[in-house]
């Protein structure tokens, strides 16, 4: 028996650092397929696909924390798409596989971060691309 799940998703996820203060949320929307082959001896094929558009971002940063005269600033981040994949093999209890995961997020606002050394100056998130790939191996309990 072959199955085909399909669903539709959206995440909210934050991070804060201390030191170098910065803080970040964004809000994906994501379109999902999983794809379960039946391979016999119960072993099942797992590959799966996700495409994500980023629907808005938040960025804080602690430029103070620099101590070169800039202000803190919050930029908001409005587009950006990614995508995830893996291809995993289950047996019972136990799973093994590969997955990818891409991020590009377009540039941010340009906040204004001080005047320092007599200029104005901003603050802005730069256009950021991220690739992970890695290699797991899951018990279910």
């Amino acid at each position: 028996m072959t199955e085909f799940p399909i669903g539709f998703s959206r995440r909210e996820w934050s991070r804060v650092w201390t030191g170098w203060a910065a803080a970040f949320r964004f809000r994906p929307i994501s379109a999902w397929a999983t794809a379960r082959f039946h391979l016999g001896d119960r072993w099942v094929l797992a590959p799966t696909l996700e495409a994500e558009i980023f629907t808005r971002g938040r960025q804080a940063s602690k430029l103070s924390d620099t101590g070169l005269g800039y202000i803190d600033v919050t930029n908001e981040q409005k587009g950006g798409r990614g995508h995830r994949a893996s291809l995993v093999l289950e047996k019972d209890h136990w799973a093994i596989g590969a997955w990818t995961h891409y991020w590009h997020i377009d540039d941010s606002d340009v906040q204004f971060a001080g005047v320092v050394g007599g200029i104005p100056r901003g603050g802005r998130e730069p256009e950021n691309y991220t690739r992970e790939y890695g290699l797991e191996l899951r018990y279910r309990f």
